[in-house]
């Protein structure tokens, strides 16, 4: 009988284990990270349960246009990107593999802006 509840003890850490160490991979780490620079076309706070920052950037090169969408976790982040709506800005992001319901739309999720 020990040895039975031992058996289960030591499968129930390795599926804890396994379940945690997949979460982290799948929401957590970052799967590439980059730079887009364009015209901050639209921002805002929306959803119906989870409130969380979305926004849409236009990248242009002249002849064809483009849109970048992206989500925004952190408030002080949020609040730059609304003062610079219009403008040109260069914006710094990391993509992870998923993405919760509680932190944005997309797996696109902005962590740094300058206006250029």
């Amino acid at each position: 009988m020990k040895k039975m509840i031992k058996k289960i003890s030591i499968g129930a850490v390795v599926a804890f284990l396994m379940v945690y160490g997949w979460y982290s991979w799948e929401y957590n780490f970052t799967y590439s990270e980059g730079e887009r620079v364009g015209v901050v076309q639209k921002f805002s706070k929306k959803g119906n349960v989870f409130k969380t920052y979305e926004g849409e950037l236009l990248l242009s090169n002249g002849i064809s246009a483009k849109t970048f969408n992206f989500s925004v976790i952190e408030d002080s982040v949020a609040s730059k990107l609304m003062s610079v709506e219009g403008q040109k800005v260069a914006i710094h992001y990391e993509q992870k593999h998923s993405t919760l319901p509680w932190r944005g739309e997309t797996t696109y999720f902005v962590n740094s802006v300058e206006l250029k």
